[in-house]
């Protein structure tokens, strides 16, 4: 964007994340939306479904002065069984 991102009305807002080209990954940050200057919002009004190929995502969303980003902090890990002799 190139002006203000401005809050009207009440309620949160979701993004809904799948795997794109590859899966998210443990560390990464990711730039949802720039914008010239914020008013209105906290990181707490956004919300995220994922629908990849993991079991499930855990991250977080940093609202900074200039762009909302999200950061990926965990995917599940599958554990696999097996025998040591």
């Amino acid at each position: 964007m190139s002006g203000a991102l401005s809050r009207q009305g009440s309620g949160a807002f979701e993004f809904r994340f799948g795997d794109g080209a590859t899966p998210p990954s443990p560390g990464t940050t990711y730039t949802l939306v720039t914008f010239a200057s914020q008013s209105g919002f906290s990181a707490s009004d956004f919300s995220y479904v994922y629908t990849g190929s993991a079991d499930a995502l855990i991250g977080e969303f940093r609202l900074d002065a200039d762009a909302l980003r999200f950061t990926v902090i965990s995917t599940p890990v599958e554990l696999q069984s097996f025998e040591v002799d």
